[in-house]
C-alpha cells in the first residue's frame, strides 16, 4: 500500500528574496508593486498553495488511515477464523497424553534476534546529520509535558547532536549518588539513582524571545517529534493546525504581527498544558482572535510608552 508523503505544512519555507522567485517578483515590480510588498505576495501566495496541499494531504492521510483500518479488520477477522479452524481440529482429533513430545530447551540467553529491514543496498550515507531535540526534549513530549520550542530550534538541535557526541554507549549503566528523601531530615543516608543525560539546557531561551524563523522550524520539527512519540491523531493534528492558523495570520498581516503571534503561541501552548495534566483540554486549534487582539493591543501601548520615555522633551 502506497504511503502518504509528508504534510506540506512540515516543508522548509524558501528564500522568497533568492533568485528562484526573481520572475514572480519582477512581474509584480513592473505593475507598480515595491519590492517588500512584492516579496510578500510572493510569500503570501506559496502559503496559499501550501494550504491547499496540506488540505488534499489530510484528506489523503484520512483515506490511508481507513484503508489501514479495514486492512486490520480483516487481518483481525482471518486470525479469529484460522483460531476457531484449530479449536475444531483439536476438538475433532484430541491430543494422545500417551505421546511424547519432544522439545529443544531454550536458555535464557537465547532471546529472539532483532529483526531487520531489507539491507539498503545502493542508498547514499545522507550529506549531513540530521537534526534531532535533545533527550530532555523527547522525554518531556512522552510524558505529555510542555517544554520550550528553542529545544525544536536549529540551534537547539545542533546543541543536542553536539552534546549526543559526547555520550557514551554505556551511559545507561551509570549510576550517581542522591540524597535519600525518604528518610528524616537529620538523616544523612544516601542512595544510587540511574544517571540521566536528560537535561535542560542552560541556553534554551523563552518562547516569547525566539524569531518567528525559528518559531516556524521549531513547529515543523515540534510536530514531527508528537507523531514520533505516538502523540493521538487528533491531538497532532490540533497542535498542527495551532501553528499552521499562526502562519496564515502572519501571511495575511505583515511581519508586523510577529511579536504579538509569538507570545499567543508561548501563552495559548503552555496554558493547553497545564489544561491537559488537569485533564480539562481545549481545543487549541482554535484560534482566539479576543486573546490576540488583547495581546496586540498591550504591546502597542507598550511601544508607545517606551517611545514617550526615550523621547527627549523640547524647550
Amino acid at each position: 500500500m502506497a504511503t502518504t508523503p509528508p504534510d506540506p505544512f512540515l516543508e522548509d519555507e524558501p528564500d522568497f528574496t533568492s533568485e528562484a522567485f526573481a520572475a514572480a517578483r519582477q512581474i509584480l515590480i513592473d505593475a507598480g508593486i515595491p519590492q517588500e510588498t512584492a516579496v510578500q505576495a510572493t510569500r503570501d501566495s506559496w502559503v496559499a498553495h501550501r494550504q491547499i496541499r496540506h488540505i488534499a494531504w489530510v484528506q489523503a492521510r484520512q483515506e490511508e488511515e481507513a484503508g489501514h483500518a479495514e486492512a486490520e479488520r480483516r487481518r483481525t477477522e482471518e486470525e479469529e477464523a484460522r483460531r476457531r479452524e484449530e479449536e475444531e481440529e483439536r476438538a475433532r482429533n484430541p491430543p494422545n497424553p500417551g505421546r511424547a513430545i519432544s522439545a529443544r530447551a531454550i536458555d535464557d540467553d537465547d532471546a529472539p534476534a532483532v529483526k531487520l529491514p531489507a539491507y539498503p543496498m545502493g542508498i547514499g550515507v545522507p550529506p549531513e546529520e540530521t537534526l534531532r531535540p535533545s533527550e530532555f526534549a523527547r522525554q518531556k513530549l512522552i510524558k505529555r509535558e510542555y517544554t520550550e520550542l528553542w529545544y525544536f530550534t536549529r540551534e537547539g538541535c545542533a546543541e543536542a547532536l553536539r552534546m549526543a557526541h559526547l555520550e557514551t554507549s554505556d551511559a545507561n549503566d551509570l549510576f550517581t549518588f542522591a540524597r535519600d528523601s525518604t528518610h528524616a531530615r537529620n538523616n544523612d543516608s544516601i542512595r544510587l539513582k540511574a544517571y540521566s543525560g536528560a537535561k535542560p539546557s542552560p541556553n534554551a531561551k523563552n518562547d516569547m524571545l525566539l524569531t518567528w524563523d525559528q518559531m516556524v522550524f521549531a513547529a515543523r520539527k515540534y510536530i514531527a517529534t508528537m507523531r514520533e512519540e505516538r502523540w493521538p491523531e487528533d491531538y497532532v493534528k490540533g497542535m498542527l493546525s495551532f501553528f499552521f492558523n499562526l502562519d496564515h495570520i502572519r501571511s495575511q498581516r505583515g511581519y508586523n504581527v510577529d511579536a504579538a503571534l509569538l507570545e499567543y503561541q508561548a501563552t495559548i501552548r503552555r496554558e493547553w498544558f497545564d489544561a491537559l495534566r488537569r485533564k480539562e483540554p481545549f481545543d487549541i486549534a482554535h484560534f482566539s482572535q479576543e486573546r490576540f487582539s488583547n495581546i496586540q493591543s498591550r504591546l502597542t501601548l507598550e511601544k508607545h510608552e517606551k517611545a514617550l520615555v526615550c523621547t527627549p522633551l523640547k524647550h
